[in-house]
């Protein structure tokens, strides 16, 4: 409307209308429009195995430069990412990524197998929970004791749905 010779009426009324919608977009997103008025293209959705992938990777990465003994700035760069990597799965789900960059495996069978007795539950959750004890004990990282302590609620909350 500038370029040419506009009647300021007309330029006020304009002005009022991106001011307008400026505010509505922000009472909606809560954040000022982007410049040029295009929304910011969305963030990737990425789920916590896609970054443990990722983590295992880049720690695989870092081993190597490592044993290749590579400069100095080149190994702390690699480092940065992994830590950056980390640090993205924590916020995502709220708890430290598992040694390696690998999902957890548990050692117990599974509970919920039909010819699992009250006594074989009874000397699983027995044999979890001084698992889970030692590993305070010796205070052991929360990646080990976090799902040691998920498995022997699970023992538990079998044993109470088979016993009643």
């Amino acid at each position: 409307m500038k370029a040419g010779k506009a009647d300021k009426d007309a330029i006020k009324a304009a002005v009022g209308v991106l001011l307008d919608l400026k505010k509505q977009y922000k009472d909606l997103t809560g954040q000022d429009p982007p410049p040029g008025g295009k929304a910011p293209a969305p963030a990737p959705q990425v789920t916590p195995a896609d970054l443990l992938e990722s983590i295992a990777k880049q720690g695989d990465a870092v081993r190597k430069l490592k044993a290749d003994k590579a400069a100095k700035n080149a190994i702390k760069a690699e480092v940065d990412k992994l830590l950056a990597l980390k640090k993205q799965y924590k916020d995502l789900t709220g708890q430290d990524p598992p040694p390696g960059g690998k999902a957890p495996t548990t050692s117990v069978a599974p509970a919920s197998s039909p010819e699992k007795s009250a006594n074989k539950l009874l000397e699983d959750i027995h044999v979890q929970g001084k698992l889970v004890r030692d590993l305070k004990s010796r205070k052991a990282d929360k990646s080990e004791v976090g799902p040691a302590v998920e498995i022997l609620l699970k023992l538990k909350a079998d044993y109470k749905a088979l016993t009643g």
